[in-house]
Order: C-alpha cells, then structure tokens, then sequence
C-alpha cells in the first residue's frame, strides 16, 4: 500500500514538472517575440522612409529635367492675336437680337462685316438700311460705325443728326463734327453744315454746329452759306443762320440783298489790297 502511494505521488510530481517545463520553454518564446517586434517595426518604418525619399528625389529629378515650352515669336504672337481679334468679330456678326426684323438682323450682320472688311460704302448702306430702326441701339450702332470712317461717310452721318433718341443724335453730332474737322476744303465743309443746319431744328444742335461757320477762314463763302440756311433752312436753323451772320459781318439781316452787298463789298477790299500789295 505504502509502495503504491508512493508511484501516485511520483507520477504527480513528473506531471507538474512537464507542465512547469512547457509554461516555461513559452515563455520565453514569447519573451524573444516580444523584443523582436520594435526592432522589425523600426526596421520597416525606416525601409518605408527610405523607399518614399527614393521616390521624391526620382520625382524631382523628372521635373528638372522636362524641358520648357517654347517660346514664340512676336510673328507668331501678332498672327494669333489677330486671329482671335477676327473669330471675335465673326462671332459679333451672328450676335443679333433675334427679336429684330429678320431685314435689321441682315443689315446689322452686313454692317459690322464692312467694319471688319473697312469697306466704306457697304457700311454706309447698311447704316442707311437702319436708319429707320424702331431700335435706338441699332440706330446707335449704326452711328458708331459712320464714325469710325470718318469724313468719307460724312453725308451718312448728317441724317441721323435729327435723331429722336437724345443720345443718338448726341452721338451723331460728336462723331459728325469730328469728321468735318478732317475736311480742309472751306467750300466742302460749308456745304456739309448748309445741309446740316437746313434740316435740323434742334436748338442745341444748331448751336453747337452754327459754331463751325465761324471757324472757316473764308468769311465771304461763309456769309453765302448763311443766306442759303436763312432762305431754306427750317425755322430754328434759319434762326440761328441769321444769328451767325450777324455776329461775323456786325450787321443786322435785312434780306439777301443787303447781304450779298456785304460780299461784293467785302470782295472789292479784297481786290484792293491785293492790287496794292503788287504796286
């Protein structure tokens, strides 16, 4: 009995042995694990910050070496810049309010091609086509385009003085006197302002274009102009005609013939003083 506790006890104590042996050859298994992974995670982190710079330093070395645009010439500048300038301008042709008659809507097209063309009387046909617009900004348009050829459309440019719309007939008048100041020929730039002031009668207008019949160095054509406007004007541009002329001869108006004395006269001291420069 004794012998056969004896064996039980011996079994036991190689049982705990065993199982002490085994927590213990783990544990440091675990152990060498646990003091492994800081160093493999550092080793990879490092590997990863390596790899990164690699790929930074291959990345600039690429934009260093990707070459520059080349740069164009001002020839090639100039061309593009006036075929962007021309794709505007076509582009500009098609831009019509479409609420216009279809007939504006042409005319308006055909206007602004003359303009890209600088055909002179293709613009002023189509600015006589719109001259009787319903539409102020057409007929605004229209001014704007007789303008920019100055005194060739100058007669064009006459018609739209009598404008309803205030600010047209303002434009018209600006653009107008500016043309006729590009005229050096006395008797052409008073035929202009007969045909002007005989058929506005706008006061403030007349105003500011009876002043251009002071400006002409002739007097004596200019005081013949004057007899036409106060003979066949309308009532105000006949008024203000009177108005100049009695501001460039000091004399009242008492008809044509008192005037046209006034130029004979006027004629013989000119006849003298050149004899007498001769003598």
């Amino acid at each position: 009995m004794t012998k056969k506790w004896i064996g039980i006890a011996l079994v036991g104590l190689l049982a705990v042995a065993a199982a002490v042996s085994v927590f213990c050859f783990s544990g440091s298994d675990g152990a060498d694990e646990t003091k492994d992974r800081p160093r493999r995670s550092k080793r990879m982190r490092r590997d990863n910050v390596h790899s990164a710079t690699n790929v930074v330093a291959k990345t600039g070395k690429k934009v260093k070496k990707a070459k520059k645009p080349k740069k164009r010439s001002k020839q090639e500048v100039r061309v593009e810049q006036r075929l962007a300038r021309l794709r505007r301008q076509i582009a500009a042709e098609n831009e019509v309010d479409p609420s216009l008659p279809r007939a504006e809507r042409n005319a308006l097209r055909g206007l602004r091609g003359a303009l890209r063309d600088d055909n002179v009387s293709a613009a002023a046909r189509y600015a006589a086509q719109l001259k009787d617009s319903a539409s102020a900004e057409v007929r605004s348009e229209a001014v704007q385009a007789l303008g920019w050829f100055g005194s060739k459309t100058l007669s064009e440019l006459t018609g739209f003085l009598s404008d309803s719309d205030e600010n047209v007939a303002s434009e018209a008048r600006m653009a107008w006197e500016r043309s006729l100041s590009e005229i050096e020929d006395d008797a052409v730039k008073l035929q202009y302002i007969e045909v002007a002031m005989s058929s506005i009668d706008n006061g403030d207008m007349l105003d500011s274009i009876s002043m251009n019949l002071n400006q002409v160095s002739d007097e004596k054509a200019a005081v013949k102009s004057m007899i036409n406007i106060i003979e066949s004007g309308t009532p105000s541009g006949s008024a203000k005609a009177r108005e100049a002329y009695e501001f460039m001869t000091g004399e009242e108006w008492r008809g044509r013939g008192p005037a046209l004395q006034w130029v004979s006269e006027h004629d013989s001291e000119a006849a003298d003083g050149a004899d007498d420069t001769e003598g």
